[in-house]
């Protein structure tokens, strides 16, 4: 799977200000290095898949799968920032 196949669909997560204020009780829960670590770890082991991997489908841009997309979508900005 190419990335920008899919690409132009992929909408931007909405950022709210967790000073703006809801009418829904909203739970934000902050995690701390060690726990964000375990966290990529546990979903990188439930998809099958090693963070060198995604890394290289990344860099050449040709995904595996869909899942693999998707989930690099999720934690890259977790894990590039950290190396």
């Amino acid at each position: 799977m190419v990335l920008a196949e899919r690409a132009p669909s992929v909408e931007s997560p909405r950022i709210v200000s967790p000073d703006a204020g809801t009418d829904d009780d909203v739970e934000v829960l902050v995690l701390d290095p060690g726990e964000l670590e375990e966290t990529i770890n546990c979903t990188l082991d439930s998809a099958g898949c090693r963070l060198d991997q995604l890394r290289e489908e990344a860099r050449s841009g040709e995904f595996s799968s869909e899942s693999n997309w998707r989930l690099w979508f999720c934690i890259a900005p977790f894990v590039e920032s950290a190396t």
